[in-house]
């Protein structure tokens, strides 16, 4: 299997070995906001500056899918456990495809910056705060507006999201409470979670 990484000029694939890299075919010059794998095989690359790169060869070869705008461009992918695909766009809020991309469905308004996922609830997180789906992302339900400003990622722990923001810290969502509740950090600014466990908070 290859890895992919995105850069702002194309996509690499790995060797076999994992210590080479080379620019994938067809996606030389291209700005990659987003990457995702569907469970087709289907690659897909979300470009900064507007349109989506497709592969069917694990990231070998790219090539433009015909189907998407090319002025739409994003920032985030989702893939659900029933296969559907959502992408986060900035400026045409949430689309939503169960056909690998071919075609698309605005389910959210808001420019999406991040997603998370536990198990079916799905969870968006926007320049108007965070929303919620439980229907494979066709409808979305807004949480109470997080103190959050600068967002950068989502987790899910212990089925409560978690917000991380560059300045704004930790926000953590109680569904019983219906509230954020802010949680101490080591410092500021943040710019990522890479694992949380259970026994943490």
């Amino acid at each position: 299997s290859n890895v992919l990484v995105g850069t702002t000029n194309g996509i690499y694939h790995s060797s076999e070995d994992k210590q080479n890299w080379q620019i994938a075919q067809g996606s030389r010059g291209y700005e990659v906001g987003a990457l995702t794998s569907m469970p087709n095989g289907m690659a897909l690359a979300a470009l900064e500056s507007g349109g989506l790169l497709s592969s069917a060869d694990n990231g070998i070869t790219w090539s433009k899918l015909e189907d998407v705008p090319a002025d739409i461009a994003g920032s985030a992918f989702s893939v659900t456990e029933e296969g559907t695909l959502l992408w986060g766009t900035l400026g045409n809020g949430i689309l939503r495809s169960t056909d690998s991309g071919h075609s698309w469905q605005q389910v959210h308004e808001s420019t999406v910056l991040s997603f998370a996922a536990s198990g079916t609830t799905l969870y968006a997180g926007h320049s108007d705060g965070l929303s919620v789906s439980v229907d494979d992302g066709i409808t979305w339900i807004s949480l109470p507006h997080p103190p959050i400003h600068d967002l950068r990622q989502i987790v899910v722990v212990n089925e409560q999201p978690l917000l991380i923001g560059a300045y704004a810290g930790l926000q953590r969502f109680y569904n019983k409470k219906q509230a954020w509740t802010a949680l101490p950090v080591p410092g500021t600014p943040l710019s990522a979670i890479k694992h949380v466990t259970k026994d943490i908070l």
